[in-house]
């Protein structure tokens, strides 16, 4: 940019290091005083400036290509001093918006914006002929000296624009400008009609129609049905480039025809931005994962060969905390299956008790929608407050997916020489000729499932210390417990079959092995005549759950301890438990007399009740405990001293007799304990 500074002409050290000379080279001309600077700058917008009249003449020729020459352009500075900034020029050109709803490009915008400021100062200059005339010694030639003074300044980088050069059109374009305002200087070319083929309404409805066939046809093949509906109705044929531009800028119209509805509204619905949980346990969501690990399984064929493949994958269902991406819970399986899901939630609820000393329900779980039908009272049971299933084919609500991706790349590629690679659409695989080659070292399945628990374990490992710590941020209040019975009842899985109580307890049938529980709580057996449920977990047999009565009526039991018959096979234990089961059945003993006793008695204060009323004997035929009626009815009509003779005789009788009785029960229950004992 060219002033005048002390008035000296000078040009800035910026537009001479912008394509006519190197920074490096001009320093060196100003060392070897070549090159005069006028003043020194200081930071971007405070460039050195530098004579002009003194620069060699090489690069005085540059400048004066490039931007002109400044003593021509100050020769003009009556006009230039018209040229002022326009902000509301800037503002307008910003908003202006198409009717398609695109809007200008910066470059063009910084266009119109240089013409308006010039056009403002022609504006001017035409309301002031008078002074101009003057400033001119006279002459009339006003226009000449503006279009002159346009010119001039056209390559100045303070004024360059884009008006016309010819004096008419540059008063044409003036007088429009007054008309018409900022609006005169948008070209049609810039809008959404004037430039192309495809003008009306009709036509861009047939083009986005073909392009939008289910079929997906290609650019070819929709310019060539296009083209012959064009020689139809007269419309103008168009090219291939044309319908690649334009499929590209109906892309939002075209997606969901093309690609489907799912695919529309996971890629072109607005996605909300959701924060990860603030504390532990508040929210779980679960996937399916086949690991991009490989295995070799040999089976029979058909033929009874034997025949190994090397392609196997496992599957594995996580169950995520996002809080810290933590997987608080895993199931591995040949596939996904609702059983599978079980099972990684029920690891996830029991690892909970691992973690913080107690069983925990989370308080929301997000699943897919997989199985959902027969696994959502599963999820509801498993949830403390909310179940909320990921709205159909909703892929953008799973964040378990960027985590298996995460532990492909930081286990499985690095650590796994049987890796499969990433996805098929991608391009970063291991080389399958190498995998060829060392397919006879890949593990069996066993093999696979260690690799899959060590890489779960090498999860928990790194974050565990970091949920805990997120854990005491949850609220008292929103800590929910789930107890071993509740844990058991709505998540366990169930037996076929109901069972009854035997003498040697609960004894199911579970994968066709025989399991025998029982339970030390007095009251289980007072319901042996129920037919109870069986709930376990098979990943844990040690206890399972029985219900009956339409689950009214609910018991943990454990599985029972086997005591060795030889005494020489005793370990440490076997006594403990052997005595566990002694004080029960000495508790059992007590509770059965305890109230065998209290029946007696409150039987006998009734019977003494009705004894009192001689007509209840004489209408009833009631015995006493010694077969005898008539001695109570004569016992009724006694007055006096004889009759309370009787009853003190009556008394000792009972109390002789109930002691006998009491004396019977207790040998008798003795004696099935100790035939209970050596028959097991």
């Amino acid at each position: 940019m060219a002033v005048y500074y002390n008035n000296i002409l000078c040009v800035s050290s910026r537009e001479m290091c912008a394509g006519i000379v190197t920074y490096a080279n001009l320093n060196k001309l100003i060392t070897r005083k070549k090159v005069d600077v006028v003043k020194r700058g200081g930071g971007e917008d405070n460039p050195s400036l530098i004579r002009f009249d003194n620069l060699p003449e090489r690069l005085k020729g540059a400048y004066v290509e490039k931007y002109g020459n400044p003593k021509d352009t100050e020769k003009y500075a009556s006009f230039t001093a018209f040229i002022e900034d326009d902000f509301e020029a800037e503002r307008y050109f910003a908003e202006y918006t198409f009717e398609d709803g695109s809007h200008l490009t910066d470059d063009v915008q910084r266009k119109y914006c240089a013409n308006a400021r010039v056009l403002n100062a022609v504006v001017k200059c035409q309301n002031w002929k008078r002074p101009f005339i003057k400033a001119l010694g006279g002459s009339h030639g006003v226009n000449g000296y503006i279009c002159e003074a346009v010119n001039a300044i056209r390559n100045d980088v303070r004024y360059a624009h884009t008006l016309p050069e010819n004096e008419r059109r540059l008063a044409s374009k003036a007088a429009e400008y007054r008309r018409s305002g900022y609006a005169s200087l948008v070209s049609g070319r810039h809008g959404n009609r004037n430039a192309g083929k495809v003008l009306t309404k009709e036509q861009e409805s047939t083009l986005r129609t073909l392009m939008g066939n289910y079929r997906n046809l290609d650019n070819e093949q929709i310019l060539a049905g296009y083209n012959d509906l064009a020689k139809t109705f007269g419309w103008k044929s168009i090219s291939a480039s044309t319908v690649g531009r334009l499929r590209e800028k109906w892309n939002l119209y075209l997606y969901g025809q093309n690609a489907g509805e799912t695919a529309f509204n996971n890629d072109k619905q607005m996605l909300v931005k959701r924060t990860a949980p603030s504390a532990s346990m508040m929210y779980w969501v679960s996937d399916g994962w086949d690991v991009e690990l490989l295995y070799q399984k040999t089976s029979i064929d058909k033929q009874g060969h034997s025949v190994t493949t090397y392609h196997n994958r496992l599957t594995v269902v996580v169950v995520l905390d996002p809080v810290v991406k933590y997987p608080i819970g895993y199931a591995i399986g040949d596939h996904e299956t609702a059983g599978l899901i079980r099972e990684a939630y029920r690891n996830a609820l029991l690892h909970t008790r691992e973690l913080f000393g107690k069983m925990y329900r989370p308080a929301q779980i997000q699943t897919d929608n997989y199985g959902r039908g027969a696994l959502k009272g599963f999820y509801q049971a498993a949830s403390a407050k909310y179940y909320t299933p990921a709205k159909v084919k909703n892929a953008k609500s799973k964040v378990v997916e960027p985590y298996f991706e995460q532990i492909n790349h930081d286990y499985c590629q690095l650590m796994m020489r049987n890796w499969a690679g990433y996805g098929i659409k991608s391009e970063k695989q291991p080389n399958p000729d190498y995998l060829d080659k060392i397919k006879h070292d890949f593990p069996d399945e066993e093999g696979c499932r260690k690799q899959i628990d060590y890489i779960m374990q090498c999860e928990r490992n790194a974050k565990v210390g970091e949920y805990r710590k997120m854990w005491d941020a949850l609220p008292e209040s929103e800590r929910y417990e789930l107890s071993e019975a509740d844990y058991l009842y709505y998540l366990g899985e169930s037996t076929a079959r109901t069972i009854r109580l035997q003498p040697m307890g609960i004894c199911p049938t579970i994968g066709g092995v025989q399991y025998y529980y029982d339970c030390f709580d007095l009251a289980f057996r007072k319901y042996n005549y129920l037919d109870w449920s069986v709930k376990y977990d098979p990943s844990d047999m040690g206890r399972i759950l029985v219900s009956g009565d339409n689950g009214k009526v609910r018991f943990v039991c454990e599985r029972k301890y086997e005591q060795p018959m030889a005494l020489l096979d005793r370990r440490d234990g076997d006594a403990e438990e052997l005595t566990r089961v002694r004080h029960y059945n000495k508790a059992l003993k007590e509770m059965v007399l305890d109230r065998n006793e209290e029946d007696y008695r409150v039987t006998r204060s009734i019977m003494e009740e009705v004894g009192r009323d001689e007509m209840q004997l004489t209408k009833m035929l009631l015995t006493d405990s010694c077969g005898q009626h008539k001695d109570r009815r004569n016992q009724a009509r006694l007055t006096g001293e004889a009759r309370k003779a009787l009853e003190a005789a009556q008394a000792a009788e009972a109390v002789e007799v109930e002691a006998e009785e009491r004396s019977m029960a207790e040998n008798y229950l003795n004696s099935r304990v100790n035939f209970d004992e050596f028959i097991n």
